[in-house]
């Protein structure tokens, strides 16, 4: 049993992590939510999401191709090469900062279209912070995870930073949304310095060393940057589409309902920071029955953690909405709708990162930019003539076409069955 159970043990911890990351950010929504109201809740939901999706375009899929890449130095036992370390970390930190200086300057122009009157613009200061500080835990976290660190990565990733917000809070030294605000950001640089110095470890300039120029780095990153802009542009714009037609109550309400449908979202994020260095290295090895074993595994842990947290989402949202406040309760529906939305996802999941990891780069991108395209022309029409239950169906309608498109595709050019984890032999594999 415990031998059987030993190569899922990372995905269980994983799952353990991000979980906890999720209650902490329950713990968050419930102080401010329950004191405050729903529009400080949709202020703080505000300005925090559009510092991750800002440092996701800050990023430029550096922080997703160092998985791609630097995970190699495992199979071969060598250490990164620090210089290739300091440019690749050095690029994604600069540019990070480029966005914030453009922000802090850009005044008006760019904050009114971002925030309209939701969030006052005293918030930049905290914003530009947080932006460079939660880019920066995205990329070392990940580093960490490509050389198979993954609690460490994890931890530093998606735990440190709402961990410490919501002990904050339960301590009561927090009591208003500034001050949760200013703490996150802080955390969020304390973390990042952190972050490099765990990386120093697996990094070397003498002996054989993994060096990857970084013209190949990009060219790998910026494809899978295209496919995770369009994953941060789905939480961030609909944040921002509702609390433009619905000013920050409406961004409140949406936001706690996205999370409580998140409890499934974590067990995908969950599988997406543990399987793709393995995805990655079982076609460096040029093993596509390794990979449909991987593929399958992921899709067992998934189902078998999804299935009883779907059925309490779905039968009980609105008992678990009134503990925040009764206001809440009126999320009820939507939160079905996105849960249903987020159970084919953990399902077929899979597929996208699949496609990323095995050289198809392009046509992930392809297949995620289509979903982001339908999703900015549909979602302001859907909020605007359906509320919050007109978004949220619009998300998930997209959010299941794009799986669909990706399980074809995978099938199509790979010949793999990611269900059963079955390869057609007629296929040959295409080195990663």
């Amino acid at each position: 049993m415990i031998s059987r159970l030993r190569p899922h043990i990372p995905s269980i911890v994983a799952l353990g992590l991000r979980g906890s990351s999720l209650l902490a950010g329950f713990v968050i929504t419930y102080f401010i939510g329950h004191r405050l109201g729903p529009a400080a809740n949709g202020q703080y939901a505000l300005v925090t999401q559009t510092a991750l999706f800002l440092a996701t375009v800050g990023l430029a899929g550096i922080d997703v191709g160092v998985v791609r890449h630097f995970t190699a130095a495992v199979g071969r036992k060598i250490p990164i090469a620090t210089e290739t370390f300091v440019k690749v970390s050095g690029l994604a930190l600069l540019l990070m900062i480029a966005i914030a200086v453009v922000l802090w300057f850009g005044g008006d122009l760019l904050w009114k279209p971002m925030f309209g009157h939701a969030v006052p613009q005293s918030a930049i200061g905290v914003l530009v912070v947080m932006l460079v500080g939660r880019g920066g835990t995205r990329l070392f976290g990940a580093i960490l995870r490509s050389q198979h660190a993954f609690i460490l990565g994890q931890t530093l990733e998606v735990m440190v930073i709402p961990g410490v917000v919501a002990v904050a809070m339960l301590l009561g030294f927090l009591r208003t949304p500034g001050a949760a605000l200013w703490v996150t950001a802080i955390i969020s640089v304390v973390a990042t310095v952190a972050g490099i110095v765990a990386c120093l470890r697996y990094c070397g300039s003498k002996g054989e060393t993994l060096a990857v120029p970084m013209k190949k780095m990009l060219n790998s990153s910026i494809p899978l940057w295209g496919v995770y802009m369009s994953f941060s542009a789905v939480d961030w714009y609909t944040l921002a589409t509702a609390a433009a037609y619905l000013n920050a109550t409406g961004a409140g309400l949406y936001r706690v309902a996205v999370q409580a449908a998140g409890l499934m979202q974590v067990i995908s994020i969950s599988l997406y920071s543990i399987y793709p260095p393995r995805i990655s290295a079982s076609f460096h090895a040029g093993d596509l029955a390794w990979t449909g074993r991987l593929t399958r595994s992921a899709i067992r842990v998934s189902a078998l953690c999804a299935a009883p947290i779907a059925v309490i989402l779905l039968v009980f949202p609105s008992q678990l909405l009134s503990y925040i406040g009764p206001q809440f309760i009126a999320c009820t529906p939507i939160v079905r709708v996105l849960v249903v939305g987020q159970l084919i996802n953990t399902l077929i999941g899979p597929s996208g990162m699949t496609l990323a990891m095995s050289g198809n780069e392009r046509v992930n991108l392809i297949v995620s930019l289509g979903g982001t395209g339908l999703m900015l022309m549909l979602a302001p029409l859907a909020t605007k003539f359906g509320g919050l239950m007109g978004l949220a169906g619009c998300i998930t309608s997209i959010m299941i076409l794009r799986n669909l498109v990706s399980v074809y595709f995978v099938s199509r050019l790979l010949g793999l069955n990611i269900l059963t984890g079955r390869v057609r032999p007629v296929l040959r594999l295409k080195q990663a």
